[in-house]
């Protein structure tokens, strides 16, 4: 039998404004499956940082009040209307040269102007449609995009590799629960997180 070239897992986080209750309490915070959230705004497209923003931020994008920023191991997020929560999908044990980049150039370029001094202004920064981790394990790449109001993110996996060197450690949330439909449900201070069960195709 011809194995396909890759095998991708999908999930996806929506940001619900009132939390829902859980059905299943989870025991640890350490849990095996991906992604992150959004609503609707500005800067919806990845933006690459180009020096405006400071710490190990490669992209970021904003829709609403919810703002993502990509580290080379981590998805961090902050959700204005839940009283500044910050949360974070942290990789762990992943490779350390792992690289971002952006995919689909899009559109729309952005000037970041801070202050008078010129030498602190970026001009014309690029906007990516999608951003991709290569090399973030052996043989697993993960591709993070915006559809449908929400972030998602694929992992893109190569024949004969083992899924489960993928951990990811939730950071920030309030609790953890698994759902009815086997979503994973990220509680904070006034909301919470849906992250759909794992899609393979």
């Amino acid at each position: 039998m011809r194995l396909p070239s890759v095998i991708r897992i999908l999930t996806a986080v929506a940001v619900v404004a009132v939390a829902a209750p859980a059905t299943h309490s989870a025991p640890e915070r350490t849990v095996r499956a991906q992604t992150a959230p959004a609503t609707g705004g500005l800067m919806e497209d990845f933006v690459a940082n180009h020096g405006q923003w400071t710490g190990d931020v490669k992209f970021a994008a904003r829709r609403g009040g919810v703002a993502v920023a990509l580290e080379p191991h981590a998805i961090r997020m902050s959700l204005d209307r839940d009283a500044g929560a910050r949360l974070g999908f942290v990789f762990e044990d992943a490779n350390r040269d792992v690289t971002l980049e952006g995919e689909g150039r899009g559109p729309t370029s952005y000037n970041f102007l801070d202050g008078r001094d010129r030498g602190l202004w970026r001009l014309d920064v690029p906007a990516y449609e999608r951003v991709l981790y290569r090399g973030l394990y052996d043989g697993i790449d993960v591709q993070v995009r915006e559809k449908d109001e929400r972030f998602e993110y694929d992992l893109v996996v190569s024949p004969h590799t083992d899924v489960r060197q993928v951990i990811v450690r939730v950071e920030g949330a309030t609790s953890l629960a698994v759902g009815d439909n086997g979503e994973l449900v990220v509680g904070t201070a006034a909301s919470a997180m849906h992250q759909t069960a794992p899609l393979a195709f």
